[in-house]
């Protein structure tokens, strides 16, 4: 489809490109004909084909912008459908190698990018093929006027050759620096508060304000390049080149080699050589750009997928951990992991802050790959089941769950995207949150701000529980999901979750003894190893690092 589309938009190009020509032609009728022979005969007729040449010019040049407009936004969307469809399939992990800024410049502009390369490049080989055209109509009507000329143009080929190799440079530095102007930008937005309690507003905004400077000074650059490339050719072309032409076109006047209406039409296709050459030169400048988003492009569409498959069974009966080692930086974080979930049973996993216990949560949903050693989701490794299947059975509320700059409800969506109503009202029910919501004046409707930034830590809390229990996994992760509510309401929600939801599987992450208290089984977990394990009375008795864990609260 793209290449029929670019086929299309090129042959309407070159016969509007030809079509410009046939003016020229008239003209150089009328000079000769009316104006040096005195045949007042062809006035009307001549006239005439210019204004028909004219009209159908001013038709194709319509028809060229609509060609354009229907390839150009459909060639940027069926972009991006791609890129977005790569990013859905690959491994989060790998996505996670990415800055946030920089996966959207692929994404929106990179993508714009890709598309303007083709027209562009298409643009440039109509261009190179009105320069032959041109140049034998010039040797068709004097071959010394048109000897002259050619001696010129490989000089400014080469010149603005080099010229556009140090403005891709350019650009390539401006791209990247903001790229990362962006990631900090970003940064600093979703931190905020915490910015301005730290007092470091002058250091942010002197960091910010460097980027800023670097930028400007980059951009300048990258322009000076282009501007160095029109003035060479508008000074070389159109000034020097020009006066040259007229000057020797004036002898061969003089000699007899030509004449004067030969010579004036001969400066007309000079210039539209000369325009031609400008617009070659242009492309050539600013085709760097897009060559490096095709670079960028290109890298993320070539990493491969694991060949993956949705198991057999349609729940999840047991997850098995054989002799799991995970390094984050090149620092071993968690050592030589043993352990089985079992469907329906309720799994805690408790350790000092920082021993590793979000990190194995993550490995169990597949979210990071480990270094070595076996993941198992039914008996099958988790690395060769489809992440799908893994999402739709799986559930985790962490600490930091994000909610989107959405309502209510289209933020409890992405927990069932079908749910009804009264489903939406049951979970947050449950999750102790619907008379809240009852209590705003747009109730559902209410728009929540970036990552919930209208409610309080409980609230976005409480509605991220709501809509994991809208998705209705397999298997709960809670990953201190409850830290933002007192110790009391932390362990009846969960209490309550787990009456809701007794055929579920829950792996459960928390400082809170009550809630711990709950599981049928529990892993220690100490310095990246599982230390002990066992249930909560059994830990207390014979291991006194779980004693002291619990400290006062036993």
């Amino acid at each position: 489809m793209k290449n029929r589309s670019m086929w299309l938009y090129g042959a309407v190009k070159v016969i509007h490109s030809v079509s410009k020509y046939l003016e020229l032609v008239c003209y150089y009728l009328f000079l000769d004909a009316v104006i040096m022979k005195k045949q007042m005969i062809f006035l009307f007729p001549i006239v005439g084909a210019y204004i028909g040449c004219y009209l159908v010019e001013t038709l194709l040049c319509v028809i060229e912008r609509r060609v354009y407009n229907h390839i150009f936004p459909s060639m940027v969307l069926q972009t991006k459908k791609t890129i977005m469809d790569k990013y859905e399939r690959l491994d989060v992990g790998l996505v996670r190698d990415y800055a946030a800024s920089d996966l959207k410049t692929r994404l929106n502009d990179d993508s714009e990018n890709f598309a303007q390369y083709y027209v562009k490049k298409m643009d440039m080989c109509i261009g190179v093929i009105n320069t032959l055209i041109v140049l034998c109509i010039l040797f068709y009507f004097n071959v010394y006027l048109a000897l002259f000329c050619s001696v010129m143009l490989p000089i400014s080929f080469y010149i603005t050759k080099s010229i556009s190799s140090r403005s891709n440079m350019a650009y390539m530095d401006l791209r990247n620096e903001q790229v990362n102007s962006d990631n900090f930008s970003y940064n600093i937005i979703q931190s905020w508060k915490e910015i301005r309690l730290n007092g470091v507003i002058n250091t942010i905004c002197d960091e910010y304000n460097s980027f800023c400077n670097k930028i400007g000074k980059l951009y300048v650059k990258m322009h000076v390049f282009w501007f160095l490339n029109r003035t060479f050719i508008a000074f070389k072309d159109a000034f020097v080149t020009k006066m040259s032409i007229y000057f020797v076109g004036g002898i061969l006047i003089l000699k007899g080699y030509t004449n004067v209406s030969v010579l004036l039409v001969f400066m007309q296709f000079y210039e539209n050589l000369i325009s031609t050459i400008v617009g070659i030169g242009d492309l050539k400048v600013s085709i760097g750009r897009e060559k490096e988003s095709i670079s960028k492009i290109e890298n993320i569409l070539a990493i491969e997928n694991h060949e993956r498959v949705v198991p057999v069974n349609s729940t999840i009966e047991a997850i098995e951990l054989e002799n799991v080692n995970f390094s984050y930086d090149s620092q071993l974080v968690l050592k030589n992991i043993c352990l089985k979930i079992e469907k329906g049973k309720k799994i805690g996993i408790v350790g000092k802050s920082g021993c590793g216990k979000s990190t194995l949560l993550k490995l169990m949903m597949g979210i990071n790959s480990i270094d070595d050693g076996k993941i198992l989701v039914n008996g099958v490794e988790i690395d060769k089941i489809d992440m799908k299947y893994l999402y739709n059975k799986m559930g985790i509320i962490m600490q930091d769950s994000y909610l989107f700059n959405l309502s209510i409800k289209d933020n409890l969506l992405f927990g069932k995207e079908m749910a009804t109503d009264d489903e939406i009202e049951q979970a947050c029910k449950k999750a102790q949150i619907h008379d809240y919501i009852m209590s705003l004046e747009e109730n559902y409707n209410t728009i929540i701000g970036e990552n919930g930034v209208r409610l309080s830590g409980g609230q976005r809390q409480r509605l991220v529980i709501a809509r994991m229990l809208l998705h209705n996994p397999d298997i709960i992760f809670f990953d201190e999901a409850t830290s933002a509510l007192d110790s009391e309401n932390e362990a009846e929600i969960i209490r309550e979750i787990m009456g809701y939801t007794l055929d579920k599987t829950f792996v459960i992450v928390a400082h809170d003894i009550d809630t711990i208290t709950n599981c049928d089984f529990i892993y220690f977990i100490e310095n990246g190893n599982i230390e002990d394990k066992g249930t909560h009375s059994e830990l207390l008795d014979r291991n006194m690092s779980y004693r002291k864990l619990w400290g006062s609260a036993i």
